[in-house]
């Protein structure tokens, strides 16, 4: 179980403060870090987390770079599959992507209208898959109009994570398929956590396991993370140089 931290990439801490914390992160032992992305208008709005992991892909050596996560039906899934390879190109094997499906506030500032909202998210995971493994995507239906897209491939395909906040199948059959987890649980309930991990890994879904965790919410959820066999546990308190320094936690 690896130990990665959020780095608060909104209007708390400017760009180059999200870099150093990056820094110190890697010099205090933690694996990864994450940055979000949102342009929802009722929300805090957050850095550009791609330009922002690139400049963390070069100062640092072996810190794993996460998102968490982009909303990917509210962005341009070319952009997004064309900053993922700069990203990846910069720090080889060091890229993890964490996806979800955005929010009603989020989609309206766009225009993006909320009917069939999930097929849509499946035809951009789709094109981004494709993008990422062939460099190259064309499709024509109700979702894209893609005449025949092409890019520079990434080193190695990031894995793809995909959040899942609610007890329907249909997103906990979209991680398994198509990469792995980061759960939203609500009031943190490590009974409803072991429940869908569990539905996800048999739903065939084999991929890493990103859990957040914060301190308050009690040793029963830090057993349960011990339990589902984490592959990464997100630490989502703000810490600053210092303490990003001292090195994660100890949850033995």
């Amino acid at each position: 179980m690896q130990h990665g931290t959020w780095i608060r990439n909104d209007s708390e801490h400017d760009p180059a403060t999200c870099v150093e914390l990056a820094r110190a992160a890697e010099a205090g032992g933690w694996g990864g870090v994450w940055v979000s992305d949102s342009t929802n208008a009722e929300d805090t709005p957050y850095w550009e987390p791609f330009t922002l992991l690139a400049a963390m892909a070069a100062v640092t050596d072996e810190l794993v770079l996460g998102t968490w996560v982009v909303p990917l039906p509210a962005r341009d899934v070319v952009a997004v599959a064309r900053a993922a390879a700069v990203v990846e190109r910069l720090a080889p094997g060091r890229l993890l992507l964490g996806f979800g499906l955005g929010n009603p506030a989020e989609h309206a500032a766009q225009g993006i209208g909320r009917d069939h909202i999930g097929a849509r998210y499946d035809a951009a995971v789709e094109v981004l898959t494709d993008l990422l493994d062939k460099g190259a995507a064309a499709r024509d239906d109700e979702w894209f109009d893609l005449g025949g897209v092409v890019m520079d491939r990434p080193t190695s395909r990031p894995p793809l994570l995909f959040a899942v906040q609610s007890d329907a199948d249909a997103p906990v059959r979209r991680a398994a398929r198509a990469g792995g987890l980061v759960p939203f649980v609500p009031d943190a309930d490590p009974e409803r956590l072991v429940d869908l991990v569990g539905r996800y890994r048999a739903a065939g879904g084999a991929g890493p396991l990103v859990l957040p965790r914060v301190a308050d919410w009690g040793p029963d959820w830090d057993a349960a993370l011990q339990e589902v066999e984490a592959d990464w546990v997100l630490h989502c308190e703000d810490r600053d140089v210092t303490q990003l320094a001292a090195g994660p936690p100890d949850l033995a």
